[in-house]
């Protein structure tokens, strides 16, 4: 007859008379994947207390994960391949997964182990899994995984909404050193809090219960922006057709969103610092004197004699590249006037639209005059780009894994012919950039994912008969922590693939899928492999899986 571990005793006695139970302590599927690299019908794991953490007193534990993928088929001809890392790990009072590591070696674990802590919480392993039994009467710590907005103005006032953790009992909710005008409990994982009236600067959002405040993280942080202001105006003054070059001076210019001239907005501005905007003038209707001011997230500069600008009748000739623009000119760019790029020609005219302008670097964008004298950048897929021969040709997965650890991976392949050639040099200069785009309408992209191969970042590429590949252990900067390019000298036996490993940047899921996504592989050199996806198999707000059309 089996005899019960003393914690299991203790469990079912607790149990009994508290009513309480036991918290399982896991790895999420979402990161254990991130840490196998593969899941084939579900990751095992194996999880083992070890006690609780000195600095934050959270339970620790190594847990041990494992998939197995294949199997045997007719004839013996398959095989099976079993995936496994064991990671060190830490959970907060709820079970949530603060942080993981993955070990080096096999740790050495206590099948029996059991520990309490100060406050009578205990930690045991049973049956090859570990859990928490909270003591009674005991108020978790907060744990603030989240704020949004992050930045709001100094007067106060901004709805912030606070995610986390062991929020059910919370008592207040501080900004730094101010408690918040006023906050609602919404779950034990979410909080609304108004922010209070504070002075300018970044600031901790801390949670505070019966079991004392949240800890400080970056995850946390909040900014309160101070109210611009306004100094100066040069010049003061010019001509009611508009388009004077305006440098307008003050405090507190931090994420301007716009500039005005009265009620009239500006042409166009740039934050050359906090302390500076220059700005171009609009045109007013007829001769007044205006009050400039600049619209922040902290909100409209005051109104002062310091920020006035007079509107006077136009006089004079126009004169083409003085960096004025007279009547008659629709753009001025001084001693740069009518360069290539710039969207204004050497007669003082707005380039025609869709004129190519000034390249911004990405191969995901289309560099365009927009008919107005600005250079836009719009996402655009390449209009030439060499499909698969048949459906299902290339494939497409993106992936938005627990605490930020995102994948893409683009496949194409079952093409025509490449030749070697066509893939370039990527170690002598050439680009190659992966662009994946949501298509909301006809003709309208959102770039969601972009992201190119780098040497800088510590990747290699290497050579052989067929082709190129490319491996990076960090991905930085953009995620890209491999790639293949094989040529093919028959149809169906070209191969190119992108994986982005570690934690890329892309926009939010779900894709609209509707009329399709689009991915591509873009060379410097003109070259472009790509495929539309309008029939995802997996469309959710974490994860992206199709085949191509």
């Amino acid at each position: 007859m089996l005899r019960p571990t003393l914690a299991l005793v203790a469990l079912l006695t607790f149990g009994l008379e508290a009513g309480a139970s036991p918290i399982p302590l896991v790895v999420p599927q979402s990161a254990a994947f991130s840490v196998l690299g593969h899941s084939c019908g579900g990751i095992q794991e194996k999880a083992y207390a070890t006690g609780f953490d000195v600095t934050s007193g959270y339970p620790t534990g190594d847990v041990y994960l494992s998939t197995s993928c294949g199997g045997s088929g007719r004839g013996g001809g398959y095989h099976t391949t079993t995936y496994s890392a064991w990671v060190g790990a830490t959970w907060d009072f709820t079970g949530a997964l603060v942080s993981y590591a993955v070990l080096s070696a096999a740790p050495t674990v206590d099948p029996t182990f059991s520990a309490f802590d100060q406050y009578g919480n205990e930690v045991y392993n049973q049956s090859n899994s570990a859990y928490l039994l909270l003591a009674p009467g005991f108020v978790p710590v907060p744990r603030v995984l989240g704020v949004s907005p992050t930045a709001g103005p100094a007067s106060g006032g901004t709805t912030v909404t606070i995610t986390g953790t062991g929020f059910t009992n919370a008592t207040g909710v501080s900004f730094g050193g101010s408690a918040a005008a006023s906050f609602v409990i919404n779950a034990d994982t979410s909080i609304t809090a108004v922010s209070p009236n504070a002075g300018g600067g970044t600031v901790d959002i801390t949670v505070t219960s019966a079991g004392g405040p949240s800890a400080t993280s970056a995850s946390d942080q909040f900014t309160f922006v101070a109210t611009p202001t306004v100094s100066g105006v040069s010049p003061n003054g010019g001509p009611i057709t508009g388009g004077t070059l305006v440098t307008i001076t003050g405090a507190n210019f931090v994420d301007v969103t716009a500039v005005y001239f009265g009620d009239m907005l500006s042409y166009g501005f740039t934050v050359n610092d906090d302390t500076s905007v220059t700005a171009t003038s609009p045109a007013a209707e007829a001769t007044d004197t205006v009050d400039v001011t600049v619209v922040t997230v902290g909100g409209t500069s005051a109104v002062t004699a310091a920020d006035q600008f007079a509107y006077t009748t136009s006089s004079g000739g126009a004169t083409c590249g003085n960096g004025v623009v007279d009547p008659g000119e629709q753009c001025d760019d001084g001693a740069a006037n009518g360069l290539p790029g710039d969207c204004c020609t050497a007669t003082c005219q707005f380039q025609p639209a869709d004129t190519p302008c000034t390249d911004d670097g990405s191969l995901c964008t289309a560099d365009l005059c927009d008919g107005a004298g600005t250079c836009i950048h719009l996402p655009a897929p390449a209009p030439t780009c060499t499909p698969p021969d048949v459906a299902g040709g290339a494939s497409l997965l993106m992936h938005a894994l627990a605490g930020g650890g995102n994948q893409t991976q683009f496949k194409w392949g079952k093409g025509p012919v490449v030749a070697l050639a066509d893939f370039g040099d990527p170690t002598g200069g050439e680009q190659l950039e992966l662009c994946v785009y949501d298509q909301a309408a006809p003709g309208a992209y959102t770039l969601v994912f972009s992201g190119s191969p780098s040497v800088s970042g510590g990747g290699v590429w290497t050579q052989n008969a067929i082709g190129w590949k490319f491996k990076s252990t960090t991905g930085a900067p953009d995620g890209v922590t491999g790639v293949v390019l094989k040529a093919g000298a028959m149809p169906l036996q070209a191969k190119v693939q992108v994986k982005a490993m570690r934690s890329p940047s892309f926009g939010p899921l779900p894709l609209q899928a509707a009329p399709g996504v689009i991915a591509q592989l873009v060379s410097s050199q003109g070259s472009c492999w790509g495929a539309t996806f309008s029939t995802p198999t997996v469309r959710t707000a974490t994860e992206f899986k199709a085949k191509s059309d």
